[in-house]
C-alpha cells in the first residue's frame, strides 16, 4: 500500500513539474505558417516564418527573423529581429534601429493589462483567463486568453497566446486585434520537424491562391528589398502576367498609388507614400494573376 501511494505521489510530482516547465518562444528549431488577407476581397496568401542567426543590438542578443512565400522554403527574406528575456517577455524589431516593441508577455497573470508596440493610440490587452491546451503531439501547453481594448476601454476583439507557439493570429501578428489591415490566421506550427499545431480551417500548411498549386507568387514576382528604405524593385519572372497593375494602400485601406507595370524589371519610389511604417499592395495581372502583401518602409533621414 505504501509503495502504491509513493508511486502515485511521484506521478503527481512529475505531472506538476512538467506543467510548470516553461517553453520559450524564441528558438531556431521552429517554423510557423500564416494566412494573410489584408482587406476584404483581397487575395489570401500564406507565408512561413523562422528564426535563424543572431545579432547583438544595443547590448541585447536577438534572433534574426526570416519569412518566405516559397512553399519549398528555399528563398527567405529578412523580416526583423526577435528576443526573449528572463521574465518571459518577447520583443520584436523590424530593423536594428527601430523600436524594441513588446509582442508577448508569457509571465502575465489573469487580470493583467498588457501594452504592446509603441502605440500612441493607447490600445491595450487584458488577460481574461489562463488555461491549457493539448497539441497534436500530445503535449500540454499554457494558453493565455486576452481581450483587446481601445483607449476608452471599449472591447475591439480577442487574442490567444500559446506558450512556445505564440498568437493564433501568427507568430509576429500578436495584438492584430489592436490594428487594422491584415486579418491573419496561424495555419501550422512545427517544432523539431514535428507538426504540433494545425488550424482546422486549412487542409495544408499553406494557402493556394488563384495561381497554380506549385507556382507561389514568389516564383512569378519578386519584390525587394524588404524592409525598404524608400525604393523597391519588382522583377516579373513570367511574361504571361504582364501588363500588371500594382496598387498601394495605407494601413486604413486608403489608396495612395496605382502604377502599371509593363517591364520585367521595375523600380518604384515609395519614399513619399508614408513615413516609416507599413504599406499594403495589391497586384492584378493578365491571365487571372493576383496577389497581395505588405512592405515595411524604413526611411533614412
Amino acid at each position: 500500500m505504501k509503495k502504491f501511494l509513493l508511486i502515485i505521489i511521484l506521478m503527481i510530482v512529475f505531472v506538476f513539474s512538467q506543467a510548470q516547465k516553461y517553453h520559450p518562444l524564441v528558438d531556431t528549431n521552429k517554423l510557423w505558417s500564416v494566412a494573410h488577407q489584408y482587406f476584404p476581397g483581397w487575395t489570401t496568401y500564406s507565408d512561413f516564418t523562422k528564426f535563424q542567426g543572431e545579432e547583438t543590438i544595443q547590448g541585447n542578443i536577438y534572433k534574426k527573423v526570416w519569412t518566405t512565400t516559397d512553399t519549398t522554403l528555399a528563398n527567405w527574406n529578412s523580416y526583423g529581429y526577435v528576443r526573449e528575456d528572463t521574465n518571459k517577455r518577447v520583443y520584436f524589431r523590424y530593423w536594428a534601429g527601430g523600436p524594441d516593441d513588446l509582442r508577448y508577455d508569457f509571465g502575465a497573470n489573469s487580470g493583467d493589462t498588457i501594452y504592446l508596440f509603441s502605440d500612441p493610440m493607447g490600445n491595450f490587452l487584458v488577460v481574461d483567463s489562463i488555461d491549457t491546451c493539448i497539441l497534436l503531439s500530445g503535449e500540454t501547453r499554457k494558453r493565455i486568453n486576452l481581450s483587446c481594448h481601445g483607449p476608452e476601454r471599449n472591447s475591439i476583439g480577442n487574442d490567444t497566446w500559446i506558450e512556445g507557439i505564440g498568437s493564433l493570429y501568427g507568430i509576429t501578428q500578436s495584438g492584430t486585434c489592436l490594428l487594422v489591415g491584415d486579418m491573419p490566421q496561424l495555419i501550422c506550427f512545427t517544432e523539431n520537424d514535428t507538426l504540433k499545431f494545425q488550424n482546422d480551417n486549412f487542409e495544408n500548411c499553406y494557402v493556394v491562391t488563384g495561381i497554380a498549386a506549385n507556382d507561389p507568387m514568389s516564383e512569378r514576382i519578386q519584390i525587394f528589398p524588404v524592409p525598404s528604405s524608400g525604393t523597391i524593385f519588382i522583377t516579373v519572372n513570367n511574361l504571361q502576367i504582364l501588363p500588371m497593375i500594382i496598387t498601394f494602400y495605407d494601413p486604413l485601406g486608403k489608396q495612395i498609388l496605382k502604377k502599371k507595370l509593363t517591364d520585367i524589371e521595375n523600380k518604384i519610389d515609395i519614399s513619399n507614400l508614408t513615413n516609416s511604417g507599413l504599406l499594403f499592395y495589391q497586384l492584378k495581372g493578365s491571365n487571372g494573376f493576383s496577389g497581395s502583401g505588405k512592405i515595411l518602409v524604413h526611411l533614412q533621414y
